[in-house]
């Protein structure tokens, strides 16, 4: 049996698993007219909290601080310093999450599933962020799978819900 032919079946149950998974967390609530774009809560914050700047600069999801907010399309972002908020409002466009903040590997498969900020990588520039739970580690599923074509069926199903 050749490898891919093995690995076929781990990645049908795999992906069965994650769409169960994503269909039993809590729903993220999302500001009315940001819903379609945005994974944000009910409030219009992003991220959870989490501060877009620290991924680039520390490595690591830092959850920032009301005080040093900023709002760009609609969404709030929570920034760990004025440094950061600086540099987010210089150019939002470098911090601001992959498919507005969805799960990648779920937009790889055409679903938006939730996200845990903690788990995360950047990707040529760009950040992404995954589920993870009890049941599912979408990163470990992106990191086996050929990330060019991720990034490329992501960008392209992404691009077809925003239209």
């Amino acid at each position: 049996m050749r490898n891919t032919e093995r690995r076929l079946p781990a990645f049908i149950i795999s992906l069965a698993i994650l769409m169960l998974a994503a269909m039993s967390a809590p729903a993220q609530g999302n500001s009315e007219d940001q819903s379609q774009i945005l994974n944000v809560s009910s409030d219009g914050l992003a991220l959870d909290g989490y501060s877009p700047v620290s991924y680039f600069i520390a490595g690591q999801a830092v959850r920032g601080s009301e005080e040093h907010s900023a709002t760009h399309d609609g969404a709030t972002y929570h920034l760990v310093s004025e440094t950061e908020r600086d540099l987010f409002l210089a150019d939002p466009d470098r911090y601001l999450p992959a498919y507005g903040g969805w799960c990648a590997y779920g937009l790889a498969v055409n679903e938006r599933f939730p996200i845990d900020p903690g788990n995360f990588k950047i990707v040529d520039g760009r950040l992404m962020l995954f589920l993870k739970n009890d049941t599912v580690d979408a990163l470990t599923l992106w990191n086996e799978a050929d990330e060019q074509q991720q990034v490329s069926s992501a960008d392209e199903n992404w691009s077809a819900m925003n239209q």
